[in-house]
C-alpha cells in the first residue's frame, strides 16, 4: 500500500491526476483506513471543485484524523 501511496504522490506531482485518482481509489477499495490517500484524494477533487465527492471522502479523513485542521478548514 505505501508504495501505491507514494507512486499516487508522483503522479499527484506530476499533474497526473487522472492516473492518480484511480490509484487512490484502489488503495482505498484495499485499505479502507488509510489517511494519506483520502487526504490526496480530496485535495484532487478540492483543485477540480467538485464538492459532492470532497463530502464522500472527507467525513472518512476527519474520523480517521480528527486533529488535522488545515483540512477541516
Amino acid at each position: 500500500i505505501q508504495s501505491q501511496v507514494k507512486q499516487a504522490k508522483r503522479f499527484y506531482g506530476n499533474r497526473n491526476l487522472e492516473d492518480c485518482e484511480n490509484l487512490l481509489l484502489e488503495i482505498l477499495e484495499n485499505s479502507r483506513e488509510n489517511a494519506e490517500a483520502l487526504r490526496l484524494l480530496v485535495r484532487i477533487y478540492f483543485e477540480r471543485n467538485d464538492f459532492v465527492k470532497i463530502c464522500q471522502y472527507i467525513d472518512r479523513y476527519i474520523t480517521e484524523r480528527p486533529e488535522d485542521s488545515e483540512m477541516i478548514y
